[in-house]
């Protein structure tokens, strides 16, 4: 009896230490803060600047990222107090109304119904600096749709 307990005994300390081990291998990689890993920005820097300030952009997706960048750094801003432009986008769905109240971007892209559903008095903080032309939309299928006319859509609304 007293053989089956030390046999226990020493599979606890084994299990422990393994179990020690391992937390310690991956403990590292735990403590990383998530916003050290921040894969949804990206940054150029002023030419001509006469100062040390950044300016933030909020757009909802990265589409033409390093153009958009590279107008403000190069053209938009050059030589003004900014040195550095940093452009961040995260989905429409992610941003929150403490993004806009905590004012951490100098200029966001967005519709004025999200923005409204966010923040109702969103211009307190925010003025309308641009606003685009309506665009046409178009829906694509990966397989023909037959009889699909104004009718089928009456009353209905797809995606946001």
């Amino acid at each position: 009896m007293l053989k089956n307990a030390r046999i226990q005994t020493v599979r606890w300390i084994v299990f422990i230490a393994l179990l020690s081990t391992c937390t310690l291998l991956f403990m590292p990689f735990s403590l990383v803060p998530s916003s050290a890993l921040n894969l949804s920005q990206r940054s150029c820097q002023v030419s001509n600047s006469s100062g040390d300030k950044t300016f933030r952009i909020y757009t909802p997706s990265d589409w033409q990222a390093n153009e958009l960048m590279s107008y403000f750094c190069k053209s938009v801003l050059a030589g003004d107090e900014y040195a550095r432009v940093e452009l961040s986008w995260k989905p429409r769905e992610h941003i929150n109304s403490e993004d806009i109240l905590s004012q951490q971007f100098d200029m966001l892209f967005s519709r004025p119904r999200v923005l409204n559903g966010l923040l109702p008095d969103h211009q307190a903080f925010y003025e309308q600096a641009l606003i685009l032309p309506a665009y046409t939309v178009y829906l694509y299928a990966h397989i023909p749709i037959q009889n699909l006319s104004a009718a089928t859509f009456y009353k209905r609304s797809i995606g946001c």
